[in-house]
């Protein structure tokens, strides 16, 4: 299975083996920083939040061609993840805080509600038990998201510091974790 990342010192998609943790970089995007992406597997489009212009980006996985949608209406939109089953993309703006819910056509965010913890940085949807996970990076804890309220609840330590990124594959029922301190690892999250 591949997962996707974005490497801003290169502007580049990585594509991430999950065998074996190591990443290539496939396609450079003409973006610098690219905070969050979220693959949404019923299209087949990986979308992708651009913290410089605060645009959402539609991106072509096979060509690396990329589309700007609008703008998401939030000044740091961090991470992105996508629920299949009700096709909602939420992301997490860290300078408010909040969780936000993104319409995929017209980019245009809307303010669910604070999140509860001060820097939240990586999201993911687990289709399979209908629940949103996210990393702290100021108390380096799991949290569970209340996708009506936008509230966090602590699920426990992840064990490793700045875990910036948060992937879910629900083939395989497994959440990974991306830390970029003291090195780029990736991690398989109990």
């Amino acid at each position: 299975d591949t997962l996707y990342a974005f490497d801003s010192n290169g502007g580049k998609i990585i594509l991430i083996d999950t065998e074996t943790g190591i990443g290539n970089q496939v396609e450079n995007l003409n973006y610098d920083i690219v905070a969050g992406l979220a693959f949404d597997s019923n299209s087949g489009i990986l979308y992708g939040s651009d913290t410089a212009t605060n645009f959402l980006l539609s991106i072509d996985v096979d060509s690396g061609e990329t589309s700007i949608i609008k703008s998401l209406g939030f000044d740091s939109v961090k991470d992105l993840a996508h629920d299949p089953i009700s096709n909602v993309v939420y992301g997490v703006d860290n300078l408010s805080d909040a969780l936000i819910q993104i319409d995929a056509e017209s980019g245009k965010g809307v303010f669910i509600g604070r999140i509860g913890f001060d820097n939240v940085s990586g999201i993911a949807f687990d289709p399979n038990q209908n629940t949103l996970y996210g990393s702290d990076l100021s108390t380096n804890q799991l949290l569970l998201i209340d996708t009506l309220t936008g509230i966090g609840t602590n699920v426990g330590d992840i064990g490793f510091e700045a875990v910036e990124g948060l992937a879910f594959d629900p083939n395989s029922n497994v959440l990974y974790g991306w830390n970029t301190y003291p090195d780029q690892r990736l991690l398989q999250i109990d």
